[in-house]
C-alpha cells in the first residue's frame, strides 16, 4: 500500500506534496518507483488523496504508470467512486469547526470560478485536487467535459454511490475474496441546514458544474 498526501492550511505545500507523491523523497521512491518490480501474484495498492495529483495537468502520469505496470504483464486498475453532490457538500460542513470558520466563509469560494477554499466540490477535487482551481477560468461545461474525458481515458471502475456494485466489480477485476469490513469512519451527530442554505448550496453546485457532472457520470457508469 502506498500513499503520500498532506494539506497545509495556507496551501503552500500542495505542489510539493504532488511532486513527492510522483517522484518520492528520502523515505520512498514515490509512484514512479512503486509501479516497478511487481512480483508474481502481488498486488500493489496506491491511494491518491489531498495534494497527490492535479489530474487536469498531470494525467500523463496515469498513462505512464499504466504502461509500466502492464509492460510487466500485470493489470492496472484505476477506480473512483463519487456521491450525490449536495449530500457530499453538506457532509463536509462538519469540518468547519476544525478551521475556526463559518458556513459563509466555507462556501464563498464557489461564488467565483477559480477561488480556492477550505474544501473542494467533487468536480474540482477530481480535476484540481487542492493544488489549484480552474486557474484558466474555463466555463463549467468545459470543466465537466474535461472531467468526463479523464474518466473515459484513465479509469476502469467508476460509480456514483452503488457501493455493493462497486465492490463486486472490483472483486471480479482483482479476484480478491469478499471480506466484511467494519464501518468506523462515521459522523454520529446531526447537521442542520435551513431551506435557504440548501437552496443556495444547490445553486452554487449547479453553477460550478457539479450537478451536470454527476448526472453525466451516473448516466455513463451506473447500472440502475
Amino acid at each position: 500500500m502506498f500513499e503520500h498526501w498532506g494539506r497545509a492550511k495556507d496551501g503552500s505545500a500542495h505542489k510539493e506534496m504532488q511532486t513527492t507523491f510522483i517522484n518520492g523523497n528520502k523515505h520512498h521512491d514515490g509512484m514512479n518507483g512503486f509501479v516497478k518490480n511487481i512480483k508474481q501474484d502481488e498486488w500493489k495498492i496506491a491511494h491518491c488523496h489531498h495534494s497527490s495529483l492535479h489530474l487536469n495537468t498531470t494525467e500523463q502520469y496515469l498513462s505512464r504508470w499504466r504502461d509500466t505496470v502492464e509492460s510487466q504483464g500485470c493489470a492496472f486498475i484505476a477506480a473512483t467512486m463519487f456521491r450525490d453532490p449536495l449530500s457530499h457538500t453538506m457532509s463536509l460542513h462538519k469540518h468547519i469547526k476544525r478551521y475556526d470558520s463559518s458556513r459563509e466563509v466555507w462556501t464563498k469560494h464557489l461564488e467565483s470560478t477559480s477561488e480556492m477554499g477550505q474544501w473542494s466540490t467533487q468536480l474540482d477535487y477530481f480535476l484540481y485536487n487542492f493544488i489549484d482551481r480552474n486557474s484558466d477560468g474555463i466555463d463549467k461545461d468545459s470543466k465537466v467535459q474535461r472531467a468526463l474525458r479523464l474518466l473515459h481515458d484513465h479509469f476502469d471502475l467508476v460509480s456514483v454511490g452503488e457501493h455493493d456494485r462497486f465492490k463486486q466489480e472490483l472483486l471480479s477485476l482483482t479476484g480478491w475474496p469478499d471480506i466484511e469490513m467494519k464501518r468506523t469512519n462515521t459522523f454520529s451527530k446531526d447537521l442542520a441546514f435551513t431551506k435557504t442554505e440548501v437552496e443556495q448550496l444547490q445553486k452554487l453546485l449547479d453553477n460550478n458544474g457539479d450537478a451536470e457532472f454527476m448526472y453525466e457520470v451516473k448516466k455513463l457508469y451506473n447500472k440502475s
